[in-house]
């Protein structure tokens, strides 16, 4: 229980930081995390943690599915991985699909990063993998430069 409100509290601050938009991961953020545990929280988060924990983890009960991606780096010992789900008619090229899973890992370990040291996070790094993609149309989703993927 004590790992789950460590968990919300995290989202939480991170929330705080970026409201509710996704993160640009071109700026660099300044914030520097210095709670070791969830009795550290600063009293800032501490609104934002609670309403988390009260509404995501207690009403909804969202972390009784052990589906989190948290729950999901640690089931694959370090390692997530991912089905890109393309749901447009619009081409995909090889080296966007590779910038992709790069998009993907920065954007996992951006988040995992502030985990490090915290309530044992046990992992510096997560291998983020893009194990294959589902798309509208095959011959959307490009092999090597012009070659169409059949």
């Amino acid at each position: 229980m004590r790992n789950k409100k460590a968990i919300s509290a995290l989202l939480s601050a991170a929330l705080c930081l970026n409201g509710i938009r996704a993160p640009s991961f071109r700026q660099e953020v300044s914030f520097t995390a210095s709670a070791s545990s969830i009795s550290d929280l600063p009293a800032d988060y501490q609104y934002a943690a609670d309403w988390i924990w009260t509404n995501r983890i207690e009403r909804e009960r969202s972390t009784v599915r052990r589906n989190t991606v948290f729950d999901q780096i640690v089931a694959g010992k370090g390692t997530i991985n991912y089905v890109v789900k393309w749901q447009s008619y619009r081409t995909v090229t090889y080296e966007q699909r590779k910038q992709f899973e790069t998009m993907l890992s920065n954007s996992i370990n951006a988040w995992t990063d502030w985990l490090k040291g915290y309530e044992n996070w046990p992992y510096d790094h997560i291998d983020v993998k893009v194990t294959g993609w589902a798309v509208i149309d095959k011959m959307c989703v490009m092999h090597a430069e012009n070659e169409r993927m059949d």
